[in-house]
């Protein structure tokens, strides 16, 4: 091992004690209250020390929002594995996409805050782009939405996906109603009251078969 493959692999250990320290930090206290001293004490390292590795909390906060989205992505191409045709790949990936969200909610808000923050212009700024993890996160975003638009490619193909819409339309379709569908579920308590796990369930089911009906021919 040279000693760029050395540099290379200490640069990643060390970040990845960073984000561990923070991820933990943000789940106990919210991404606001959370100083990048802490983070360096909770591993015994410096402020200074957690700079060489970070240009600022902004970016360690999208450090461990790369984590959420590549785990998002794992699940989402074991679920569209399990099906042949495009239509039942787009239906396992819904399905697959809300059990993410139930077992990991403050992961599955971190995507969230990161679409929300980063793509309200469709840019990033400067000082963004300037942040390693932030391109990291954008080009796995970009992976998920390529992986949905090859799924519909698929379902035209073979015939399952109706093809009188325009991919982007479908794509837009689909990621409005289904963001929208996931937002609602995760604060029930509004519409449907607490305590009801088995029934947002079966709100969930219902609303994957209307988007079933809306694509499929």
């Amino acid at each position: 091992m040279d000693s760029t493959e050395r540099k290379k692999r200490k640069k990643e250990r060390i970040q990845g004690f960073f984000i561990d320290a923070a991820e933990t930090r943000f789940l106990e206290s919210g991404y606001e209250q959370v100083s990048v001293e802490a983070i360096a004490e909770d591993i015994g390292y410096t402020k200074r020390t957690f700079y060489v590795y970070f240009k600022d909390k902004e970016e360690v906060f999208a450090a461990v929002t790369f984590r959420a989205l590549s785990a998002l992505f794992q699940q989402l191409l074991l679920a569209a594995s399990s099906e042949e045709t495009g239509l039942g790949k787009l239906t396992s990936i819904g399905y697959a996409y809300y059990k993410y969200m139930k077992a990991f909610p403050y992961h599955f808000g971190l995507n969230q805050m990161f679409e929300l923050k980063n793509y309200a212009n469709d840019q990033l700024s400067k000082i963004d782009r300037e942040r390693e993890f932030t391109r990291a996160c954008v080009q796995k975003d970009k992976e998920i939405t390529a992986l949905v638009k090859e799924i519909i490619t698929l379902g035209r193909e073979d015939g399952s996906i109706d093809s009188s819409q325009s991919d982007d339309g479908l794509l837009l379709f689909m990621f409005g109603t289904t963001f929208g569908m996931l937002q609602a579920l995760k604060h029930q308590e509004k519409y449907i009251g607490t305590g009801k796990e088995a029934q947002k369930d079966d709100f969930f089911k219902d609303f994957i078969q209307l988007i079933i009906q809306s694509v499929s021919k």
